[in-house]
């Protein structure tokens, strides 16, 4: 797929307009043979842009619109399939009805999403999007000279200033533009789109996707899984002294998956379906926990199943962060830490903790971790956790009280544990 490019691309506009710059948008994408569909909801006034009944009224008429387009364009477009998904050009209030609507809907996915003049709030939830697998690359538009932005967040919940000042996130397929000198609605010029938009929408879809353990059912195939995810083990730990020691031993990590299947999440390979990365997250009892915590001397290889809490209803857990792992021939060297596979990894796992927060009310109370490289001291660094002992083999012992509100002050955390941080705040 070396020439990608995009089955459909559609767009939607803001407030007070008609938009004529789609009727421009469509004539340029066309030059490049991409198909365009406008989505118009008609002259939008400020009386009804004040009100949030007529804003969740549009969201619910572009979700059904979103749909209506599928099964318009069968022979384009399906969203489970990672290179056949729609890409959206949203501009101002159009970007309030893309991201609601996301976030509302997950079954709305997009292959790239191009923001501009957006008023979304700063703190949008894009980790539980990035997460759901909702958009391969998100391209947000800043214009410093954007007062428009500015004067919305003030009067009108929900909205933010992030088409001036960008979204308080990161991620390597979250990509911010500032452009000092644009207003709100200075991107719709031929050469801005020729030169800004059409590379995006070319960039060819990540083949890499999140499987949950409790989502597998078949134990044969999960099985054969787990032998691959061994085989990461390997290239990836071998050389460290301390390996054979810690190593799985046959059988051992079947008998946890017979506790709490979803102890696992892997990153696999849409094209081959082959694993190329995965997070062991055990939830295991206080006594294990605290061990692990003051003494480190339980190897991996002496995990016992009894010992996994399964997940249940209403549940205050304590998780070991066994390891994480990524095929080498997956990561950008580069890239260093903060590169597409890990953080694919990363958001996939803590959105599973966020969907476990929500629909059954289980919370994580604490983490603990052994950092066996310095790639996994950084990450455990990223996660907020601190260093409090060392294992019979020198490694660092990194731990995190998630009760503790003084993590979210911190500026350097994981945009993902930060939003779940909050979302278990809010949670009684």
């Amino acid at each position: 797929m070396k020439n990608f490019s995009p089955p459909l691309v559609i767009s939607i506009h803001g407030i007070r307009t008609y938009a004529r710059w789609q009727k421009k948008l469509a004539e340029i994408l066309a030059d490049h043979q991409i198909r365009f569909k406008l989505y118009d909801y008609d002259f939008f006034g400020i009386p009804k842009f004040l009100l949030e009944t007529f804003r969740k009224k549009k969201i619910e008429q572009f979700y059904d619109y979103y749909h209506s387009v599928l099964a318009e364009n069968r022979e384009l477009l399906d969203p489970s399939d990672y290179t056949k998904r729609p890409s959206i050009i949203a501009h101002s209030f159009g970007s309030y009805i893309v991201g609601y609507c996301m976030q509302k809907y997950r079954d709305v996915k997009f292959d790239k999403v191009i923001l501009c003049g957006s008023i979304l709030p700063n703190d949008f939830d894009w980790a539980t999007i990035i997460g759901r697998d909702q958009a391969n690359f998100i391209r947000n538009e800043c214009g410093l000279k954007d007062i428009w932005c500015g004067i919305v967040e003030k009067i009108v919940p929900k909205t933010g200033s992030s088409g001036k000042n960008g979204f308080n996130f990161f991620a390597t397929n979250f990509i911010q533009e500032h452009f000092e000198y644009y207003e709100h609605s200075d991107y719709f010029h031929r050469n801005h789109i020729e030169n800004q938009w059409i590379p995006f929408l070319k960039i060819e879809p990540p083949n890499l996707n999140i499987v949950h353990g409790k989502d597998i059912q078949d134990m044969r195939k999960f099985s054969n899984i787990l032998d691959e995810a061994h085989q990461i083990d390997i290239s990836y730990f071998q050389g460290l002294p301390h390996f054979e020691a810690n190593d799985i031993p046959d059988g051992l990590s079947e008998s946890w998956i017979e506790i709490n299947p979803d102890i696992y999440t892997f990153l696999f390979d849409r094209k081959n379906k082959i694993v190329k990365g995965y997070i062991n997250a055990m939830p295991i009892d206080e006594d294990h926990f605290k061990h692990i915590k003051v003494t480190g001397k339980i190897k991996d290889s002496e995990v016992k199943a009894d010992i996994i809490v399964p997940f249940q209803e209403s549940q205050q857990l304590n998780v070991y962060l066994m390891s994480i792992a990524i095929a080498s021939d997956t990561l950008n060297v580069n890239q260093g830490l903060f590169q597409e596979a890990i953080e694919k990894l990363l958001y996939g796992f803590i959105y599973k903790l966020i969907w476990y927060a929500r629909e059954k009310n289980i919370k994580v109370r604490e983490f603990l971790a052994v950092a066996w490289t310095d790639k996994g001291k950084r990450l455990c660094k990223m996660f907020g956790m601190q260093e409090v002992n060392k294992d019979e083999f020198g490694n660092p012992i990194f731990w995190i009280d998630l009760e503790d509100r003084s993590i979210l002050t911190r500026r350097a955390i994981f945009p993902g544990v930060r939003k779940l941080l909050e979302i278990y705040q809010g949670i009684k």
